[in-house]
Parts: C-alpha cells; sequence; structure tokens
C-alpha cells in the first residue's frame, strides 16, 4: 500500500497481540504515539494480482481497495511491461485500464496479458493523489499449462505416498478382524491410485495441447479462459493442502500409542478426501471443456467463450494445422479413459476411510467427543470512551481417544486427540479518530469506514482436517487425562490458527473541515484479531495451568460439560470478555 499508516496502528498491533494482563503501558504508549501521527495526504489505495503467473494472452483479475469519495470517478489503472523474463528487450506500450468500485471502496477488473515478461500494475486514487502497484509474471501458455500438469501430478503422488503411510501404520496395530478388514478395504484405493501416473498423463497431454494452440495461435487464448480459471483455482488449493499431507506422511511414520496413531489414521483419511476432492472437481471441469472442445473443432468451430477476434483465430488456427483436429479427438479419448480413475478413488477413499473411523478405530479405542463454543469481546478505552471494540464467535469440535480398558496398573488414562473449527463471526466497532484526536476532528468531516473480516461457518462433516482450507480454521493438539471422575485436559501445539493477513480490521477514511482546515487528510490502518488459541486461553487459563472437568456417568453415555469465563484488563485503558463451553461425551455429544 503506498500511502503510510499514521503512527497509531504499528502500536495497536503490539498492543492487540499482547495479553489483556499489562496492557496500560502498552496502550499508555499507543495514545502517545497516537498524539504525534500525522495524517497522510495521499488517497489510501491498494492493487494485487489474482494470480502471480498468468499465461500468455490469459487474463489476471486485479482488484484492491481505497476510499470510496465520490464514485462517479473511477479507479486509474495501468498494465507496464517492465522487462523480458531473460531480462533486457521490449514489450508492448502500457495498457490503461479503468474500474468503478463499490460502497466500501473494493474494486475488480480483468486484464488480457500480453507476451511473456514480468509486468507493473499501478493503480491511482480517484483524486490522484494516492498510487499502489504490485507485479505479475507471463509465461507462455504451454509452460504455464506445463506447471499445472505437474501440480496434479504432486497432489496425486502425495496422496498415494499418505496411503502408504497410514497402512504400514495400521499394519503395526495388534493383529484383529478389524485390521484385516481394514487392509482388504484399503486393496482397491491402493490398486486405483497405482494408476494415477496414467490418469496425470492424460491431464498433463489435455493441458499441453490446449497451451500448445495457445501459444501458437495468440488470439485463441479466451477460448481457454474458463478452464485457465479452474487451474489456477485448483493451484491455489493444493499449495494449501499439500504441505499437509506430506507432514501427515511424515507424521503416520512416527510410532506412537494404539489410539493416537489410529487418530492420524482418521485425519490422514479426511485430509486425503479434501485433496482428491480437488482433484476430482478439476477433472470434471477439464473433462467437460475437452467434450466440447473437440465437438466445436470436429463442427470447425470455436468454443462459445471466444469472441469475434478468437472466433475467426480458431478457424483459421483449425484450417491451418491438422494436428489440432486429431489432437482433439485423442484428448478426448484420453481424458474419457482417466475418467474411471478419478470417478472411482473418492468411493475407494470414503470406503476405506469410513471403517477406519468407524470399526478399526472402535475395534482398539474409545473417545470423548462433542461441540465447543466461543466468544470473546475486547474493549479499549480513552477518557471512558470505548474508542475500540471487537467480537469473535468460534464454533468447532473436541475429539479425545483412549485406549479401550486403559493399560493394567494406570491410575490415570491418557488421552490424545485434537480442537478443531472456525472462526464463524467477526465484529467491529470502533470510533478511534474522533476519541484519539479529538482536535483533529472538531466540526470534521470524515468519510470511510472500517470493516471486519468474514467469518466462515463449521461444518462438521467432511472432518477435521478438510476444514484448514479456510482462512479462519484452526487445528490445536489436545492431550488429557481421566481419573476417576475427573477429566484433565491440556493444549498441545496448534497447527494452525487463524491467517494473520485475513483476521484483521481495515479501516480507511478521508478527513475534511474542522480544526485541520479544508482538508486533513487520509488515513489507513490493519489492526488484527486476537487468535483461537488466545481466546482458548484467556477463557480457561489453560496456558497456566490444565483444566479439570467432572465426569458424569449416565445410563449410556459419559459426559463431561463445562462453561469457562475469563475477564482480562478493566475499563480504565482495555478490557475483554471471553467464554468458552465445552460439552464431551462417549459415544458422541
Amino acid at each position: 500500500m503506498s500511502s503510510p499508516f499514521i503512527v497509531l496502528p504499528r502500536a495497536l498491533r503490539a498492543a492487540l497481540r499482547a495479553p489483556l494482563l499489562g496492557l496500560a503501558g502498552v496502550l499508555a504508549m499507543a495514545s502517545s504515539a497516537c498524539a504525534q501521527g500525522e495524517l497522510s495526504k495521499n488517497a489510501p489505495i491498494s492493487i494485487e494480482a489474482a494470480t502471480p503467473t498468468v499465461p500468455a494472452g490469459g487474463e489476471v483479475v486485479l482488484r484492491g481497495k481505497t476510499i470510496a469519495l465520490d464514485t462517479r470517478r473511477p479507479i486509474a489503472i495501468s498494465v507496464t511491461w517492465l522487462r523480458g523474463l531473460a531480462g533486457g528487450g521490449s514489450g508492448p506500450p502500457p495498457a490503461k485500464l479503468q474500474a468503478g468500485y463499490g460502497a466500501d471502496g473494493s474494486f475488480e477488473t480483468t486484464h488480457r496479458a500480453g507476451p511473456e515478461g514480468v509486468y507493473r500494475v499501478s493503480a491511482t486514487s480517484p483524486d490522484g493523489s494516492g498510487t499502489a502497484s504490485t507485479e505479475f509474471t507471463v509465461i507462455a501458455a504451454q509452460g504455464w499449462a506445463a506447471e499445472q500438469a505437474k501440480a496434479v501430478a504432486a497432489a496425486l503422488d502425495a496422496s498415494s505416498d499418505l496411503v502408504d503411510a497410514l497402512q504400514q501404520l495400521v499394519a503395526q496395530q495388534p493383529d484383529s478382524p478389524a485390521r484385516q478388514q481394514f487392509e482388504e478395504k484399503l486393496q482397491p484405493l491402493r490398486q486405483a491410485l497405482a494408476k494415477r501416473q496414467v490418469a496425470g498423463e492424460s491431464v498433463s497431454a489435455a493441458l499441453d495441447f490446449y497451451g500448445r494452440i495457445a501459444g501458437e495461435f495468440p488470439l485463441t487464448s479466451p477460448a481457454f479462459g474458463p478452464l485457465n480459471r479452474q487451474v489456477s483455482a485448483f493451484s491455489r488449493e493444493s499449495q494449501t493442502v499439500l504441505p499437509q499431507i506430506k507432514a501427515a506422511a511424515a507424521e503416520a511414520r512416527k510410532k506412537n500409542r494404539v489410539c493416537d496413531d489410529l487418530v492420524k489414521v482418521e485425519e490422514g483419511f479426511k485430509l486425503l478426501s479434501t485433496m482428491i476432492n480437488f482433484v476430482g472437481k478439476f477433472h470434471e471441469t477439464l473433462l467437460a471443456f475437452t467434450i466440447d472442445f473437440a465437438t466445436n473443432v470436429a463442427g470447425n468451430k470455436a468454443p462459445a467463450s471466444c469472441g469475434d477476434g478468437c472466433k475467426f483465430a480458431f478457424t483459421q488456427a483449425i484450417k491451418q494445422r491438422d494436428w489440432i483436429r486429431t489432437g482433439a479427438e485423442q484428448v478426448r479419448t484420453r481424458s474419457l479413459a482417466a475418467k474411471p480413475f478419478f470417478d472411482g478413488v473418492p468411493g475407494f477413499l470414503a470406503d476405506a476411510g469410513a471403517f477406519a473411523s468407524h470399526i478399526l478405530f472402535n475395534r482398539y479405542c474409545e473417545r470423548f467427543e462433542g461441540p465447543v463454543d466461543g466468544r470473546m469481546k475486547v474493549e479499549y478505552y480513552r477518557n471512558d470512551k470505548v474508542w475500540w471494540r471487537y467480537t469473535v464467535k468460534i464454533k468447532g469440535t473436541m475429539t479425545l481417544a483412549y485406549r479401550k480398558g486403559g493399560d493394567a496398573g494406570q491410575k490415570a488414562i491418557p488421552m490424545a486427540g485434537h480442537f478443531v473449527g472456525t472462526g464463524t463471526e467477526f465484529t467491529v466497532a470502533e470510533d478511534a479518530l474522533r476519541v484519539l484526536h479529538p482536535k483533529l476532528l472538531a466540526g470534521a468531516f470524515v468519510v470511510g469506514r472500517t470493516l471486519a473480516p468474514i467469518g466462515f461457518p463449521y461444518l462438521d462433516a467432511p472432518g477435521a482436517v478438510a476444514l484448514q482450507t479456510v482462512p479462519t480454521a484452526f487445528f490445536m493438539a489436545v492431550e488429557g487425562e481421566l481419573a476417576g471422575k475427573k477429566l484433565s485436559l491440556k493444549l498441545g501445539p496448534s497447527r494452525t490458527d487463524f491467517n494473520k493477513s485475513y483476521t484483521v480490521a481495515s479501516g480507511r477514511y478521508a478527513i475534511a473541515g474542522g480544526y485541520a482546515g479544508a482538508f486533513a487528510g487520509y488515513t489507513t490502518f490493519e489492526i488484527p484479531y486476537d487468535s483461537a488459541r488466545g481466546l482458548v486461553e484467556k477463557a480457561t487459563d489453560i496456558d497456566l495451568k490444565p483444566i479439570e472437568i467432572d465426569v458424569v456417568t449416565g445410563k449410556d453415555k459419559l459426559s463431561a460439560t463445562a462453561t469457562f469465563n475469563g475477564t482480562r484488563g478493566n475499563a480504565i485503558k482495555a478490557r475483554g470478555n471471553y467464554e468458552l463451553k465445552l460439552q464431551l461425551c462417549n459415544p458422541k455429544c
């Protein structure tokens, strides 16, 4: 972002990340910094490219935010060629674009990428005072397609590796009919994944074919826009899940207690379901595009997504290159041949995963499982006035596994599991400028708003690990002990928590009139929210000592229910109220 922050936000970042106990000194420094801060004369604006790399002739989505002072004046955007991929050279002239923006200041437009090279995008605010820039890289269509094909192959290879690791983990468990049945269930999945190279090659052949056409006949690029967008979506999704697949495979190869190991098996299958669903969704799009493409080529027509120039280029390409007609049919044949693989693997995976979760696990282990709800409300004060308030709600499930019957001579039964969920709601209400800058804003006219991030609903299915693709998801390891009628819990490491770049309150304001004269300037800030782990710790003090919950024995269920409340700070500088409701049952609540 080109326009500078006032001094306050940097101090607030430190303040809002700190525990509320002992915040008085931090907030005093924040208020002092605020009093000395200067407003920028440049209108705040940001710009980003939706994807860092784009195929030559493909589309790149450009988006950003500014202050909505006058929606009749659009954002001016320029796209300038900087250099070739090997350095130096000359490129096309700058492209000039415009984008309107909404009441929240957000804007978005699409640009057709030119030849290979590095490009800079510059955006100018409606009043011309603020600028921002970003860059993206254009690579040859065929090379870009090859990169995406490698991503599909990597996803399938990693998934197969995780299945192998999970099978080895189960093979180390005590012998039983359930273990033998699981290994039988696993065979169809392993046999299907053994054919992944052929399926991956069909995807590679299709993408290579389309990349070759777009590379040789650049004007046909719009025809591949819908497919390229789906390829980009898969790439973003797989980049999130692939590291987790690899980490799960490495973890599965570490021997632990029986129930801990079987929890890894459950999590592993849920993670596999997420990745295979991403791959399958992409192949469905690819297959539909391929069938439609081959039909159009056979009729000497261009796909419907082509404009007039694209249609002409397409029909000329088909006439000039015999390999397009024959290649289209070959790609369709290979894609249809790969369809049983992409259709079959999810079913085999679901069958083996369900057996592992319900039959194999139940052969050796028990579990406590149930819903967890949490909320926090944090307020910051200046002269008895609230100048910043935010709330967060979280929802999820806690699972604790333990061996049936425990071990001989044990006084306490050890447990291991996780707490997984999402931040479902974020709000913000603030009057920071008027409370902290009373002289500057006396009688002033203020335009702008502070926006909270959007929460995501918690979905109890398809499972814990699958949730980790949303930016408000969290996953905390949990350890416990059951001694008599007392359940003791403590937190282990967090695998993930709120995405720090997403869970921020973003403020953008223009100030005019009042003490500062006709026009004072602009200010922007991004204030982070506390993490899900922070909420849990402040509500329960579980970071200081394990929490204990009474276990009640019913007719056909064990249950442990508790509500925790915590308060940090006071109403002089800052205060936070935290609540966590926990309900665990065997069987599941």
